[in-house]
């Protein structure tokens, strides 16, 4: 993959103009969820005692323990068994490629993963979990911890989309800016080489995060359906290319997508890492409910 590029600024007025529908519609997809989810239960205040853990940034103090944290350099936490609340980690991948949406789609890739995206989060926060986002182009960690606190997740994202930034975003999360034992969902287009992703799944492998990689791509994309003499360009500083009959590259153009698919679901499955793909033409819905099942499941079980 090339070096991810930033969007430009026509792309960021366009993106920010169309996030108000992003956020209304991942608010109802989360009512959605949770309305089929009806009658969980929910953790509560216990008093068993579970363990000592480091304070994040953003969280209360209201519940270091001091006795604890007299004893070192570091400020704990005191959870009781059922306090224990796991952290989901969202990342979605601002490379300039996720803006694209072939022509006649609802959708840009980065619409769609966005969406899935806060859904996801609303879900996650009104199961009472911890929510960790990292800026793609500083990684700045913020966290969030109740529903009240959404409206200022999707400012995060808003600015994000709205500035068109000097410095490209990282395509990938750094494992050094995961809490350990931490749910990580990855949402990204999959358009890099493979060698560049492999040391970072090995590494959330061997670290103990729960990994989930949503690929999303355009229709187009995997179908390749052109036809005649086209001029294509490149999202990410690539240089434009000429062919001239579409038609007689598709088939050679879809093996390879399908290739490269493989090989990166491969890799997940290698790295015990979950791997789902879907298509921008999909209804949203239907990924987004196997993409809140699988992270669910795997935050319950952790709280077991």
């Amino acid at each position: 993959m090339n070096a991810s590029s930033s969007f430009s600024l026509q792309q960021a007025y366009d993106l920010a103009a169309k996030f108000p529908a992003i956020r209304l519609s991942a608010y109802q997809a989360a009512q959605t969820l949770l309305w089929g989810q009806h009658g969980r239960k929910r953790k509560g205040e216990g008093e068993e005692f579970w363990q000592f853990r480091k304070l994040f940034p953003g969280e209360s103090l209201s519940r270091v323990d001091w006795r604890q944290s007299a004893r070192s350099q570091n400020i704990f936490i005191r959870e009781t068994e059922r306090l224990t609340v796991q952290t989901l980690c969202l990342w979605v991948d601002f490379s300039s490629s996720m803006a694209w949406g072939s022509e006649g789609s609802p959708f840009t890739k980065l619409h769609y993963a966005l969406t899935q995206a806060l859904a996801l989060a609303y879900c996650a926060l009104d199961n009472q979990e911890r929510l960790l986002v990292i800026n793609p182009y500083t990684g700045e960690q913020i966290f969030f911890n109740s529903t009240a606190r959404f409206p200022a997740l999707c400012d995060f994202f808003f600015h994000l989309l709205s500035h068109s930034q000097e410095t490209p975003p990282s395509p990938l999360p750094k494992s050094e800016f995961l809490p350990p034992h931490c749910h990580l969902a990855l949402f990204s287009d999959g358009l890099f080489t493979l060698s560049s992703i492999a040391p970072l799944l090995k590494t959330l492998a061997l670290q103990s995060t729960r990994t989930f990689f949503f690929q999303v791509n355009d229709p187009q994309e995997a179908q390749f359906s052109y036809e005649g003499r086209i001029l294509f360009e490149g999202t990410e500083n690539e240089p434009s290319h000429l062919v001239p009959n579409a038609l007689s590259v598709a088939q050679n153009y879809q093996n390879n997508f399908k290739h490269h698919s493989v090989q990166l679901a491969e890799l997940c499955q290698n790295n015990h890492i979950h791997y789902w793909s879907f298509l921008t033409s999909q209804p949203l819905m239907q990924p987004l409910q196997h993409i809140f099942r699988l992270v669910d499941s795997s935050l319950e079980k952790r709280n077991l």
